[in-house]
């Protein structure tokens, strides 16, 4: 199986041209990008293997062969990337999904999971997952150490969803296998795991983290072991996972008013 890293770059103003946009976006995010990118696709080529990058943006085009990365110098065979929802790569195949999930990404959070976390799960198991960051993180934080993370690990398809929007993190989120909640310490976590065990999908996070009382004990981990574990356990047994987390869901609609509920998820915003 080929490494594979996607990227989807959303919150942008998709009616301007797309050299505007290029110019407009957020400078450290189209230089990490380009910069990860081309080394990627050479060190690939050099080594005379093919390419597996798929970027994920109207502006894929412009992004990649602004910097001459093209087809005859540097992109292998299997590059490919996405424009208006269809894809050069086609590939189709049913697959877990691990969904890390909240409004801010904690720097330490991110890299522990990819680089402590990850390595402890299975290959098999891994083989047949996809790894979704949904973040924000231009607000907060440097790329260069989620590209560094994920560059050190064997995961076969990560996926960077960059500011997605509501409508977009929903989607992913309902369709993922789990939802992981890596940092110690994260007021959003609340939000995230209501939002995730609402719809019925599994949440793994420490124990020690905020709010660890909206999540089920079988789905609270006390360190990186036990994180990976958890989330094996998981993706071979979803069926009885869901079922937990929709009963969880349900006690906690029964505990929070719509009122109460509402301005909990409004606080931790």
């Amino acid at each position: 199986m080929l490494p594979r890293i996607l990227y989807q770059l959303h919150g942008l103003d998709y009616k301007e041209k797309e050299s505007e946009v290029c110019s407009k976006s957020q400078p450290s995010i189209v230089a990490n990008l380009k910069q990860f990118i081309r080394k990627k696709v050479e060190s690939r080529v050099l080594n005379s293997l093919p390419a597996r990058i798929v970027v994920f943006s109207k502006y894929a085009k412009s992004l990649l062969f602004e910097e001459k990365i093209n087809n005859s110098q540097l992109v292998a065979p299997g590059f490919g990337f996405i424009e208006n929802g269809k894809s050069s790569v086609a590939e189709k195949k049913v697959r877990n999904s691990i969904v890390i999930s909240s409004r801010i990404e904690p720097r330490k959070g991110v890299s522990d999971f990819f680089t402590k976390v990850l390595p402890l799960i299975s290959s098999d198991l891994l083989a047949s997952t996809d790894v979704i960051v949904l973040s924000n993180f231009y607000k907060n934080i440097h790329l260069d150490s989620f590209f560094e993370a994920i560059s050190a690990n064997l995961c076969d398809n990560i996926q960077l969803i960059h500011n997605p929007s509501e409508k977009k993190r929903n989607q992913v989120i309902r369709d993922s296998s789990l939802v992981v909640l890596p940092s110690l310490n994260l007021e959003t976590y609340g939000f995230s795991a209501q939002e995730s065990l609402l719809s019925g999908i599994p949440v793994v996070a420490y124990k020690h983290c905020s709010y660890p009382e909206f999540i089920p004990d079988e789905m609270l981990a006390t360190n990186e072991k036990e994180f990976a574990i958890k989330i094996e356990l998981i993706l071979k047994n979803s069926q009885f996972y869901r079922k937990l987390s929709l009963k969880a869901g349900k006690q906690l609609r029964k505990k929070l008013s719509w009122k109460k509920y509402f301005n909990t998820l409004h606080k931790l915003i």
